[in-house]
């Protein structure tokens, strides 16, 4: 005999979470889903994707493993100096790491990054930076790679991705929280802060230039002042500005103009200048740091992404990826050059910036804005919008309504781009904006 579940009750059935997998398998599962996604090939995700799929999991219990993160055995503790890959040059480099001795593999710590200001190397500035101690007493992780001067540590493509190619070794070997993932920098080092920090800001829970000028970072002209024109992608980061009033590389007045725009942005700053005070990373200013940084933490899916860019290296911003800029101005080449002259880099900039915006409204509804954007794409999920309803998409003030299917093959892919549970999403979607 059929019996008909009440229409209401029969909606409950089909929203409750997937069913547990069992936690002997689900370690198992979790080692392998991880493994694969580190090995990144669109050969081994679709191998992993077809096994899942013969195991007879849904994407959501998929998707609650990636969540989970990779299990961890025992690693070594104490300072160490390691060797890392910076993947799309496949160059190599070095990194100093401490690691506290109450670090525990069963749950995730934080992890501060610092990077080195010219002529120094990561693990002597680790050795040197007085965030020894201090990760003893707090319980986190410290990496400081090593930028190679004639590859450029700002404005390059290989200063960014040894950065981020740092974390991800660091997070292949130990339970990093990337949550909780902090960039601080000294002098050049500082400068690539700013730079990461306004570019890449989605990656950080708080950064700490030292003695660093936002007027350092790329723009596609002369003029220095067009960078506050991408100083928005930072309204939500916490940013604590450590200076010295008589600095004589990096006046002052740098740490000062970037406080005055975080004050406009109404932006989560703390401007920490030292009288007196020169061209120094002041290492017993950590503990006030670390104190800023503390309680904050990333938020990885925000209701509202905005973004601001005019190169296409960085034209994702957490939810949100710019795809192609209308380049009315036209482009500029950027050309980076190492300190003999040398070049190193070539990109090509808009002249005029994209700036787009995403804001999710309650459970169906999103609303783009954009200017100088031709389209962009977004990563749902579950956390975002009801997957199992209509989602209308108003773009510009024009409505487009889609009825997604999560997928498999999506989550599985944007889990592996950046490595990063809170980064997977199950659905992706382009949308022109006119």
């Amino acid at each position: 005999m059929l019996r008909l579940l009440p229409l209401f009750l029969a909606a409950a059935v089909l929203a409750e979470d997937p069913p547990k997998i069992p936690d002997e398998e689900a370690i198992a599962l979790r080692e392998r889903i991880w493994t694969a996604l580190e090995d990144g090939s669109t050969k081994t995700l679709d191998a992993l994707r077809i096994e899942l799929q013969r195991k007879k999991l849904t994407v959501r219990q998929v998707e609650g493993l990636i969540r989970a993160g990779r299990p961890y055995a025992e690693e070594q503790k104490g300072s160490d100096v390691r060797d890392v890959t910076v993947r799309f040059d496949g160059s190599e480099a070095e990194y100093g790491l401490h690691v506290p001795e109450s670090y525990d593999p069963a749950k995730p710590h934080p992890l501060v990054v610092e990077l080195h200001g010219t002529g120094d190397t990561g693990p002597h500035y680790l050795a040197t930076g007085g965030w020894k101690e201090l990760s003893e007493a707090e319980g986190f992780l410290v990496a400081a790679p090593t930028a190679s001067r004639e590859r450029g540590q700002i404005g390059t493509r290989y200063g960014a991705e040894l950065v981020f190619d740092t974390i991800r070794d660091v997070r292949a070997h130990y339970n990093v929280d990337l949550d909780r993932v902090y960039l601080s920098g000294f002098s050049r080092g500082a400068h690539a802060t700013w730079w990461l920090g306004v570019f890449a800001t989605d990656r950080f829970a708080g950064i700490a230039p030292r003695a660093g000028s936002v007027r350092q970072l790329l723009t596609v002209d002369s003029n220095k002042e067009r960078i506050w024109e991408f100083f928005p992608n930072v309204r939500r980061l916490p940013i604590y500005i450590l200076h010295g009033a008589q600095d004589p590389m990096v006046p002052s007045e740098a740490a000062h103009a970037a406080a005055d725009k975080l004050k406009e942005l109404e932006g989560d700053y703390v401007l920490d200048e030292r009288n007196p005070g020169g061209h120094t990373i002041f290492p017993d200013r950590n503990d006030e740091m670390w104190a800023f940084w503390k309680e904050k933490t990333r938020d990885p899916i925000p209701k509202k992404a905005s973004w601001v860019m005019n190169d296409k290296l960085f034209a994702r911003g957490w939810w949100l990826t710019v795809d192609e800029i209308r380049a009315s101005g036209g482009t500029l080449e950027y050309v980076i050059q190492d300190h003999t002259g040398h070049t190193i880099e070539r990109r090509n900039l808009a002249i005029d910036t994209a700036r787009a915006t995403a804001e999710v409204e309650g459970r169906t509804s999103i609303r783009i804005t954009g200017r100088n954007c031709g389209k962009v794409t977004l990563r749902l999920d579950d956390r975002m919008v009801d997957l199992d309803q209509e989602v209308t998409i108003w773009v510009n003030g024009v409505a487009e309504r889609h009825k997604f299917a999560r997928s498999m093959k999506t989550l599985l892919e944007t889990a592996a781009e950046r490595l990063d549970p809170g980064m997977a999403f199950t659905v992706k979607t382009t949308v022109r904006v006119p």
